[in-house]
């Protein structure tokens, strides 16, 4: 065999072996796009879950804003970098101001998670600070829904929280568009700062269909729900929480709120009942050394088995970004001995 000839035989085989090898790829190609097509998509399942926020408004929020500024007569409330509250012990930042009928209007955080609305089938609370200047109106705060509350209705169709008319706070609830239905009243002095806490129990009530109570100055305001309303609960669901004004009412409201906090729906799974048997807020507006934090070998004063250490309490924001004092943090090193 002359050279010029095995060159063209050893040409032959490789060419041979790369059909081969293409032959086999294509069939390896086609069993994958097999597998994949028998199999569930890879992509995780959205979750939603209930969880309580705290907002203590120590910067603007990124709330919804309609009509709240000036739109009608005597409509002026959303974020303030003020601090009405300060003998509640509440740090400057909050929300509120004068509240008013004349057209739909409301200051709310989204509560939804994506297309998941809050319904009337699970527990609902929230919590915080208020005071009322001057109270010649109604004021609202609660959960709403804000695609359902449209020009010819007088309240919120969908609306679960509690509701300010003159010197009373009391229950209430919306599920006609043409009026609320309330809970017994509870006195508030105007100008006098009030703690409160709202709670739905969805298997609560006379009825068993849910039951909302308002607590707040050592006296309650509940709510039973009838299976109608909680049918229309159900079926409208809940998409923002915040102050909401009702259409119709006369005269206006002035009210400041801090320290909130309420049940959004949320995308984190939901946490084991271990991890949250026994849960507090700490905003760090005043020093909780010694009540309710507690340190050791944290601090550098006199602490020979430190390399370095100093963090704990730190009464500024530290340039984190917080309008309002109060933080924890400090200089961090390994040390020899244990500190927390």
């Amino acid at each position: 065999m002359t050279k010029h000839e095995f060159k063209t035989e050893k040409r032959k085989r490789k060419m041979a072996k790369g059909i081969v090898r293409e032959e086999k790829l294509e069939v390896h190609i086609a069993e994958v796009q097999k597998m994949k097509a028998s199999q569930p998509p890879t992509t995780r399942p959205v979750v939603v879950n209930p969880r309580q926020l705290a907002e203590d408004f120590d910067w603007s929020v990124n709330w919804e804003q309609k009509n709240n500024r000036g739109a009608y007569p005597q409509v002026d409330y959303g974020y303030s970098a003020a601090n009405h509250l300060a003998a509640a012990g509440c740090a400057p930042g909050e929300i509120g101001g004068s509240v008013a009928g004349g057209g739909i209007s409301w200051f709310a955080d989204d509560v939804a998670h994506g297309p998941a609305l809050i319904d009337a089938e699970i527990p609902l609370h929230a919590a915080g600070w208020c005071v009322l200047n001057s109270t010649g109106g109604h004021a609202n705060l609660g959960w709403f829904n804000s695609t359902t509350y449209v020009d010819h209705d007088a309240v919120p169709h969908a609306f679960l929280g509690w509701r300010q008319e003159g010197e009373a706070v009391r229950t209430a609830l919306g599920t006609t568009g043409s009026s609320f239905v309330d809970g017994a009243a509870i006195a508030i002095t105007a100008g006098k700062p009030f703690q409160w806490t709202l709670d739905y129990v969805p298997t609560g009530g006379d009825n068993g269909c849910g039951q909302i109570t308002l607590r707040a100055l050592g006296s309650s305001s509940t709510l039973s729900l009838t299976s109608q309303q909680r049918s229309a609960l159900t079926q409208q669901k809940f998409d923002r929480f915040g102050i909401v004004a009702s259409k119709s009412a006369a005269g206006a409201s002035t009210l400041w709120l801090d320290n909130l906090i309420y049940t959004k729906l949320s995308g984190f799974p939901a946490p084991h009942p271990t991890a949250t048997a026994h849960t507090r807020t700490e905003f760090f507006d005043t020093n909780p050394t010694g009540s309710t934090w507690f340190g050791v070998n944290n601090l550098p004063a006199n602490e020979p088995t430190l390399v370095s250490q100093d963090y704990g309490y730190q009464p500024a924001s530290r340039g984190i970004g917080h309008a309002a004092p109060g933080c924890i943090g400090g200089h961090f090193m390994r040390a020899i001995g244990a500190s927390y």
